[in-house]
């Protein structure tokens, strides 16, 4: 059982539940404070949260019996993927797809024959569908696939549909969150992570990204704050504060989003006292941002600590010229790319580090770190904006780079490792855009293939998350367990499926009681 304290959802009283809308259609980057949440009324979020305390949670049987504990954990999250985002990049990069269906509501069924697994990861046994509801609702299969639209979110509202925020803090604790807190739950307390369970064992600790290292999802993973959007208040807990081993993520000061030197630093993302400390070596942080650097830290001995930031601001690679959000929320209305534009036609920024390169420095600098192991949550965090820009070319090159560090972690478990003491897991916090073939709504279309090279026939029908299941792929020590937990629950369409709370519960529970 997990150390977390499941309680229900402490429901005020008074009438209200805030409503935070953006006129602007930015990616999930901008929320209220959680203590403003108190204000419009309660009686649907009450009804909200008693059917979800309703619903029948299957327990798993005996999930334990036979099972090894990991000693090392690694905790892939792809920021924004469904099947279909999945599908899309393996129609652009051989012409095929495994996860494609269609129908009529309430007739929805497999299209096609699957294909052979494409990504490093499909190869994985064990193969899950995932549900990621905040702590205020609830996923339905029957009317998930009878009604369209019942699971698109309300954008930057409070609802059933999970932002990054709650979904990585569900995924790190094994608790259901409301968003934007990172670290609480639905009640305002602090949950415990596995992070924290790692540390108890002796383990090393680390946290990847491709985008900020204090976004939603390294800090769900971390630390603990009311709102996602304290980036300097999240970025002093988890570079002054936390015991982690090693942080990566963008978030440099002194460049821009095309990893070239600003003529004056930005410290939107990590506060100017925080940067001088951690570059003036004042901190018991290796500060690693030159390219070769990275590279360097995948061989040989390491520092005790890393703290890597490549030469780049918001993203490795999403938001280089023409950029799709031309740091909109810093520098100015947003830009756009064209939406048809290719995957990989604008080149890549030449001077950071691959979300592969990070990985493989990241595995050898915990690897050193301790010899009881370790936890490490690496996120591909752009791939969710492309489902709020509705840039189906950006969305697919992050498939392709989470599937290059995927590939780096299992030939380091290859090569360094087993796979009967290390755990892989890849996995979503939500799907973005809604994406379907042309046409969907009421029906559901699948994606049109138009053969290697080429973009699918498809339509974004939001620009927010959705409620939609997301894939699970796990393989390793434990992996297995992960059936156990779906056991009474089937989807029509995607089968069975567990909670995306479980996923933690069920390390924890590998791990021994905290």
């Amino acid at each position: 059982m997990s150390p977390n304290a499941v309680q229900e959802p402490t429901v005020p009283s008074s009438p209200t539940v805030a409503t935070r809308r953006l006129t602007d259609r930015r990616p999930d980057l901008h929320h209220a404070p959680f203590s403003r949440r108190i204000v419009s009324t309660l009686a649907t979020l009450a009804l909200l949260v008693w059917v979800a305390a309703c619903q029948p949670q299957p327990e798993p049987e005996d999930a334990t019996f036979g099972a090894s504990p990991p000693k090392n954990v690694i905790f892939f999250v792809l920021d924004g993927m469904g099947y279909n985002q999945i599908d899309a990049a393996s129609m652009y990069h051989q012409g095929a797809a495994r996860y494609q269906v269609g129908g009529p509501p309430g007739e929805v069924e497999p299209v096609g024959e699957p294909s052979e697994p494409i990504w490093s990861f499909e190869h994985f046994p064990v193969q899950l569908a995932v549900s990621t509801h905040t702590a205020l609702g609830q996923y339905d299969p029957q009317e998930a696939w009878t009604d369209f639209e019942s699971v698109i979110g309300i954008e930057y509202e409070p609802t059933t549909v999970t932002g990054s925020a709650a979904a990585a803090t569900a995924l790190s604790s094994g608790v259901k969150s409301i968003d934007p807190a990172v670290g609480l739950d639905a009640n305002g307390e602090p949950v415990f992570h596995l992070a924290d369970r790692a540390r108890e064992l002796g383990k090393a600790t680390g946290i990847v990204t491709n985008v900020p290292l204090n976004h939603a999802t390294p800090a769900g993973f971390l630390v603990h704050n009311e709102s996602r959007t304290n980036y300097h208040e999240i970025a002093r807990a988890m570079i002054m504060e936390s015991n982690a081993t090693l942080i990566m993520g963008t978030g440099h000061p002194y460049f821009d989003d095309n990893a070239q030197p600003r003529e004056e630093p930005n410290y939107f993302w990590i506060p100017e006292d925080v940067w001088g400390q951690v570059s003036g070596n004042q901190t018991s942080w290796t500060l690693v941002h030159e390219l070769e650097d990275f590279r360097a830290l995948a061989s040989g001995p390491t520092p005790e600590r890393v703290l890597g930031i490549p030469h780049v601001t918001t993203a490795d690679q999403f938001n280089r010229d023409p950029t799709p959000l031309a740091r909109s929320h810093r520098e100015g209305p947003p830009g756009r790319v064209d939406p048809l534009e290719m995957p990989f036609e604008t080149p890549l920024n030449e001077n950071v580090p691959s979300l592969a390169e990070m990985t493989a420095g990241a595995l050898n600098v915990l690897r050193n770190a301790s010899d009881e192991g370790f936890f490490v949550m690496i996120e591909s965090g752009a791939l969710d904006w492309g489902g709020h820009w509705n840039l189906m070319g950006r969305a697919i090159e992050e498939i392709f780079f989470t599937d290059d560090a995927v590939q780096a972690v299992i030939d380091w478990v290859e090569a360094e490792s087993s796979w009967d003491e290390t755990l892989i897991i890849v996995t979503s916090d939500h799907e973005a855009g809604h994406l379907w073939g042309p046409g969907s709504n009421p029906d559901w279309q699948p994606l049109e293939n138009r053969g290697p090279d080429s973009l699918p026939g498809f339509e974004w029908y939001h620009t927010y998350h959705t409620n939609q299941l997301v894939p699970l792929f796990a393989r390793g020590a434990g992996a297995e367990g992960f059936h156990a937990y779906a056991e009474g629950r089937n989807d029509p369409v995607r089968g069975p499926y567990l909670d995306n709370t479980e996923i933690a519960q069920w390390i924890f529970e590998l791990w021994g009681e905290g």
